[in-house]
């Protein structure tokens, strides 16, 4: 359920009420606070001097959209930021967890799991990396785009920003926002970090399977076999394109439990091939030609 803004509720007021006005300065860290013309966000421009900022790229790294690092919420990373054992995502990989032993309420198994989530966290797709660095408009769709191109995030860093631009779905905006975190040489440092401390940078290119090129599909509902961006991430391996609403260029709609019905909905009135999760997971394995049977026996189903 999406919220919406109706109106203010008058009957609920007091009379105390004050107009909000947006601080001129970070209450955090006293930069000038800036919205660019053109754009709905406003933003502090103290880079990562400001602690609010370090603190929210920091989560953002660590969540599940991220490098899924269980354990490591806000809570704890206020108390590292606190210690000052962390103060970006390098050192998440390096800090000596072995200190958190001498916090209360942190034993030998908190400790130890969270050294292994860290561990794991290394081994994920790059593209959840690219991802997690908070990169402006690269979110886990563009992620996938961008390192299916070019193959790791070391390459995608020497790309020009047309090379970039050029990737299908991408485009000059985003791709100026990439050449210029990447022309930051503190940027480049770390990852260079990250690299040392034995984060994967490499993309898995080839996945057992066929290919799915030329096809473009979009998922509704929830599948019980892969997370939302598990089956985004198998139908892009394979070539193929995860698209987030349906149109003439849609090839299949992927059903899963509980759909939302606008994309049923559309997808009927465009006469798009409908199929289940069964169905999708064939398509992994088999290919488009799983589609084209569909297709010519005329069951969408």
């Amino acid at each position: 359920m999406i919220p919406e803004v109706v109106g203010p509720v008058v009957s609920a007021r007091t009379g105390e009420e004050r107009e909000w006005k947006m601080p001129d300065r970070c209450p955090f860290c006293g930069n000038p606070i800036v919205r660019p013309e053109g754009e709905k966000v406003a933003r502090c421009t103290g880079g990562f001097s400001c602690p609010s900022r370090v603190r929210e790229w920091l989560f953002h790294f660590a969540s599940r959209g991220g490098m899924d690092i269980e354990g490591l919420g806000y809570q704890t990373i206020d108390l590292l930021m606190s210690k000052g054992w962390v103060k970006d995502p390098a050192d998440i990989f390096t800090f000596d967890v072995d200190r958190l032993k001498e916090v209360e309420g942190w034993g030998d198994k908190s400790v130890e799991n969270l050294r292994k989530a860290i561990e794991e966290a290394k081994k994920r797709p790059a593209h959840r990396l690219l991802t997690a660095l908070g990169i402006r408009h690269v979110g886990a769709t563009v992620a996938r785009r961008l390192l299916r191109r070019f193959g790791s995030i070391p390459a995608l860093l020497d790309a020009s920003e047309d090379e970039i631009a050029a990737v299908d779905g991408v485009g000059p905006v985003i791709a100026r926002s990439v050449a210029e975190w990447a022309a930051d040489p503190e940027n480049r440092k770390l990852v260079e970090r990250l690299q040392a401390a034995g984060v994967n940078m490499e993309e898995e290119t080839t996945t057992p399977g066929a290919g799915l090129e030329g096809v473009t599909l979009v998922i509704t509902g929830t599948l019980s076999g892969y997370t939302r961006e598990e089956a985004e991430a198998e139908i892009e391996r394979r070539g193929g394109v995860a698209a987030g609403s349906v149109s003439r260029r849609t090839t299949a709609l992927v059903v899963g439990a509980d759909p939302g019905t606008t994309k049923l909905r559309r997808a009927e009135e465009l006469g798009i091939p409908i199929i289940d999760e069964e169905t999708f997971q064939r398509l992994l394995t088999e290919g488009r030609s799983v589609l084209d049977e569909l297709t010519g026996s005329g069951n969408s189903r």
